[in-house]
């Protein structure tokens, strides 16, 4: 791996793994200040130890299990529902016969390309007809091939950073909703309005790109797919 590679990599963790994570933590310091905030005496016994539980490796430690958390959440429970696996991905899509996202003529084009780089031949108009889930699977199967033969490809990987940021963004939502309905509760408990509303102002903020997740997994992901195929055929 040259050093190219590593400062890509680099640079795609922390844009689509650190950054989703990092805003998905405001609820979550939120609510830790509320509850130190309304249980001040019942933890006056630990103030003492409190600096050395909030130091820099238990908040490291605490950022990279959240950033598995969310991708996690992300993948399994928006990704794999929405493009069932990778079977229903833009990137599949995008090439069957029945897809008019391309015109026929690239179609065949990256068809062609895909033959003559790995040997492959997809499925033809009356085979997928026939079985549209094998068409489906051998397309699947030839993405990753191509995504290697872009390895370093500066746009692509832009687009790349942009759809996992925003599919992990999501996942990170429904951390980030769980402590801001605690926080609500809590405030509502103790009958403080002021953080009972900024608890709910959080709650809605977060809502929202659940409520749109569909809309903004398949827009981004479409846009990956669209750039995959230009590039591909730009080799």
């Amino acid at each position: 791996m040259n050093n190219n590679d590593i400062i890509q990599q680099k640079s795609f963790y922390i844009k689509a793994r650190l950054l989703p994570t990092l805003i998905g933590l405001v609820p979550i310091i939120w609510t830790v200040f509320i509850v130190v905030n309304n249980y001040k005496q019942q933890l006056s016994e630990i103030y003492d130890i409190l600096p050395w539980l909030t130091g820099l490796g238990i908040a490291t430690a605490m950022m990279f299990l959240l950033a598995h958390v969310n991708r996690f959440i992300s993948k399994e429970l928006f990704q794999n529902i929405f493009f069932k696996e990778e079977l229903y991905m833009p990137t599949t899509n995008h090439l069957l016969v029945s897809d008019i996202t391309f015109n026929r003529s690239m179609k065949i084009n990256i068809r062609k390309k895909i033959k003559e780089k790995y040997g492959i031949s997809l499925l033809n108009d009356k085979e997928e007809v026939e079985n549209e889930e094998e068409a489906r699977r051998k397309i699947a199967d030839t993405v990753p091939l191509i995504r290697n033969s872009l390895r370093g490809n500066r746009l692509l990987l832009q687009c790349l950073i942009e759809y996992n940021f925003m599919r992990n963004f999501i996942g990170a939502c429904v951390i980030s909703i769980l402590f801001s309905i605690i926080a609500l509760i809590i405030s509502y408990c103790y009958s403080n309005m002021l953080y009972f509303y900024i608890s709910l102002i959080l709650l809605i903020c977060y809502l929202i790109p659940i409520a749109l997740s569909k809309v903004l997994i398949k827009r981004h992901g479409k846009n990956y797919s669209k750039t995959l195929y230009q590039q591909f055929l730009s080799l």
